[in-house]
C-alpha cells in the first residue's frame, strides 16, 4: 500500500468516524445552551491512534488531509486534560508548520513550556529539521521567521520572479508575510519605490499603520498614503525611499500628476480580484507592463 493509499483510507475508513464526531464535539463547545448528546466525550477516544494517524495524513499535501490532521491537533490540545496528548497534539501542529499555534498553546497554558525538552531524541532531530526547513531568513535584520508551507513557497517565489499571484484561505499569513518581504525589500535597497495597492481606505489606515510600526527605528524609509509629487520626486532623486500605500483611485490622481514620469519597482495588489469592480481605477484593468517583484495577492 502507497502513502497516498494509506492516507486515503485512513480519511475514509480508519478514523474518519472519530474524526466527523471530534468535529461535531467542537462545534458543540462553541455554542452554549445546547442539549447535550449521548456521544463520546473527549476520553472515550483513542488518542494514541488519532495523533499516530494525524501524524500520517499531515504528509499529504491534499488539503482534506492536513484539515483531518489539524482537527485531531486542535482537538488534542484544547479538549484532552492529558499533558501528554496535549504535547502530542502541540507535536502534530508543528508537523503542519503551525508553529504559531504552539505558541499560542502555550500562552495560554494548552501545553507547558519547553516542549522540546520533553521530547525523545529522535523528535526533537526532526522538530529541529522541519523549523530549519520552514524558515526564512529576513536580510535586514538577520532574523529567522518561522512560516508554514505558502509562506515559505511566496517567500520564494517574490523573491525569485519578476511577479508572482498568491491565493490562500483567510488566516494563512498572507498579509503579514507580503509586509515582512516588503520591508526586507525596501531595507536591502532593492526597491526606491513600492506601491501598496489596497482596496479600500480602511485597509489603507490598517497597512499604513502596520507598516510604521514595522519600520519604528529604521531611518531612510517613509510610508505614506497621499499621492503626493514631492515624496515621490524626493525619492526618485535619492532621498529616503517611498513605500506609497494607496487605494486605486488615489493611484490614479498620482499617475495622471506624474504623467510620464511615474513609474515603481515594487507593487502590491492586495485583493486582486476588485480590482475590476466598476467604478473602480482605470489603472489595471487592461494588460500592463508590471515592474519588477510586482505581486497579486
Amino acid at each position: 500500500m502507497s502513502l497516498a493509499d494509506l492516507q486515503a483510507w485512513l480519511l475514509d475508513e480508519g478514523v474518519g468516524d472519530e474524526i466527523a464526531a471530534l468535529t461535531r464535539m467542537t462545534v458543540r463547545s462553541e455554542f452554549s445552551g445546547l442539549a447535550v448528546d449521548d456521544g463520546p466525550g473527549p476520553e472515550d477516544f483513542d488518542w494514541q491512534r488519532l495523533i499516530l494517524a494525524g501524524s500520517i495524513l499531515a504528509r499529504s499535501e491534499r488539503r482534506g488531509d492536513q484539515e483531518a490532521a489539524l482537527r485531531i491537533a486542535v482537538s488534542a490540545v484544547s479538549m484532552v486534560e492529558d499533558a501528554q496528548v496535549r504535547d502530542g497534539g502541540a507535536v502534530l501542529l508543528g508537523k503542519l508548520s503551525n508553529f504559531r499555534s504552539v505558541d499560542l498553546a502555550v500562552d495560554r497554558g494548552l501545553v507547558a513550556g519547553r516542549l522540546d525538552e520533553r521530547l525523545g531524541v529522535s523528535l526533537r532531530i526532526e522538530a529541529q529539521r522541519r523549523e530549519m526547513d520552514r524558515s526564512v531568513l529576513v536580510e535586514t535584520t538577520g532574523r529567522w521567521i518561522e512560516v508554514n508551507e505558502f509562506q515559505q513557497r511566496f517567500w520564494t517565489g517574490a523573491s525569485t520572479s519578476a511577479w508572482l499571484s498568491a491565493s490562500a484561505p483567510t488566516a494563512s499569513g498572507k498579509t503579514f508575510l507580503v509586509l515582512q518581504w516588503l520591508v526586507d525589500q525596501m531595507g536591502t535597497g532593492g526597491s526606491t519605490i513600492a506601491v501598496y495597492l489596497a482596496p479600500t481606505r480602511a485597509l489603507v489606515s490598517e497597512i499604513e499603520s502596520n507598516l510604521e510600526t514595522m519600520l519604528k527605528g529604521r531611518p531612510g524609509i517613509v510610508v505614506s498614503s497621499l499621492p503626493l509629487r514631492t515624496k515621490f520626486d524626493a525619492a526618485r532623486s535619492g532621498g529616503s525611499r517611498l513605500i506609497l500605500v494607496l487605494t486605486q483611485e488615489r493611484m490614479h490622481l498620482l499617475a495622471n500628476v506624474l504623467g510620464g514620469d511615474f513609474s515603481v519597482d515594487l507593487m502590491i495588489v492586495d485583493e486582486a480580484h476588485k480590482i475590476g469592480d466598476d467604478g473602480r481605477g482605470v489603472i489595471l484593468r487592461t494588460p500592463w507592463s508590471a515592474p519588477r517583484g510586482s505581486i497579486r495577492a
